[in-house]
């Protein structure tokens, strides 16, 4: 679910292809890092939308999941990765606290 906590997860994308219907293909598109439904879901969808082929894209928020269906062209996997890591928002500041959340970490005495 899209939380100001995912700003320490490095944004991915899990693609799955479902079963093939007869008016095309359909991808669930599973992504983590969204901080929020009003501006990440909103530009990862644009991007998914983006992609050759696409011909409807919805977010279901619960699973942070978008169902992108396709007409008769389907990019490759690596597009959809490419787009979700595309629209990262705020890849400085996630970045930095990633470095920062190393650097706190003690080693057992």
């Amino acid at each position: 679910m899209p939380s100001l906590r995912n700003i320490l997860v490095n944004p991915s994308a899990e693609v799955r292809w479902l079963p093939k219907a007869s008016d095309g293909a359909v991808v669930e598109v599973q992504v983590a890092g969204l901080l929020c439904n009003a501006v990440c879901a909103r530009r990862v969808g644009k991007a998914l939308r983006g992609l050759p082929g696409v011909t409807e894209v919805r977010f279901q928020g619960a699973g942070d999941t978008f169902l992108v269906r396709f007409g008769d062209t389907t990019p490759p996997e690596s597009q959809f990765h490419q787009a979700v890591r595309g629209q990262v928002v705020l890849p400085g500041l996630r970045r930095w606290l990633e470095r920062a959340g190393r650097g706190k970490r003690s080693s057992p005495d």
